[in-house]
């Protein structure tokens, strides 16, 4: 970073947007305070932890902001008329954020007390000093949160099963876990239901996976549809699907089961070729949170009850 005592003439500063509206005899008697800096590309500006006590007006080339130092971390991008190192002046910590040239870059060096003495003539100058702070910060704010939604995307996705839509097994264990204690927090009632597709394995056989693949989604879009908001569903593995229901107890439980068995009996589902693919029947194993059950003991009670549904001949609810 090399220092050049060229300041630009009044006229030019004026045009930036620190000093935009400014009386021009406030900057003309306070010009040979400033100075002059070069940046190369790749240069760097600040560290984070760094004091700093100089005002920087960014007049040629690129700066990026590093929000944090890892690489692939946000970044925001300043260009010419923006100011940096502002925040470390009026709070008086060290530099939060990485500055580095993106590319070649000339700045306007404002010290620490230049700057307070620029607010203190200037009403206009303290306005636009305001306006450049708060342009950022609500840049870097949207930047934050388009960051936060991507991560939660990606988070999502880890959770979800990708031919049904439904939570997979990782997200229904952390989705059961949450609900049994809040339903235990509430002192309410939580029911569970284990879902089977009878004799699956059959129309893979027959049909191919493909077809197997077309009644898995299809059965899910089914249950989602047959759900309350707050209600779980998800894909526990093959064939085997799960659904969470706060707030009910065995009855209610029961008439959702069969609810969700009769209206995917009902599906008519298609194969590439516009063939009509049998729709299977479902047996459901179904228990209700007793207390002192962990969600893996509900879990398995609904599974027992699921196993005593097939044995008795599919196609059924057991509690």
């Amino acid at each position: 970073m090399d220092l050049d005592v060229n300041i630009p003439e009044l006229g030019i500063l004026a045009e930036l947007p620190l000093f935009r509206n400014t009386d021009p005899a406030v900057i003309a008697d306070l010009m040979p305070r400033f100075s002059c800096r070069e940046l190369a590309a790749g240069d760097v500006l600040f560290r984070p932890g760094q004091l700093n006590h100089t005002l920087f007006v960014l007049l040629s080339g690129q700066l990026q902001v590093h929000l944090e130092v890892d690489e692939g971390a946000p970044t925001v991008e300043l260009g010419p008329g923006e100011t940096v190192g502002e925040i470390s002046i009026l709070d008086g910590q060290p530099v939060s954020a990485l500055v580095t040239a993106e590319t070649q870059a000339r700045l306007l060096a404002i010290d620490q007390q230049t700057v307070w003495v620029l607010v203190e003539r200037s009403g206009a100058l303290a306005r636009n000093l305001l306006y450049l702070l708060s342009s950022r910060l609500r840049r870097n704010n949207e930047l934050i949160m388009a960051t936060y939604r991507h991560n939660r995307d990606l988070q999502d996705k880890a959770f979800r099963d990708a031919l049904t839509g439904l939570l997979n097994r990782r997200g229904l264990e952390t989705a059961l876990e949450r609900l049994v204690l809040q339903c235990r927090s509430e002192s309410s009632k939580l029911s569970l239901l284990v879902i089977d597709v009878d004799n699956f394995k059959i129309l893979n056989d027959q049909y191919g996976h493909a077809a197997g693949d077309r009644v898995l989604a299809a059965l899910g879009d089914s249950i989602r549809a047959s759900l309350r908001p707050g209600d779980l569903a998800a894909r526990y593995g093959g064939d085997e699907l799960v659904v969470g229901l706060p707030s009910a107890a065995v009855p209610q439980a029961r008439v959702v089961a069969d609810r969700i068995r009769s209206t995917c009996h009902r599906l008519e589902i298609r194969d590439d070729n516009d063939r009509v693919i049998p729709t299977p029947t479902l047996s459901i194993g179904l228990a209700e949170l007793a207390p002192g059950q962990s969600a893996q003991d509900l879990f398995q009670a609904a599974d027992e009850a699921l196993y005593r549904a097939k044995s008795k001949g599919r196609n059924s609810v057991e509690a």
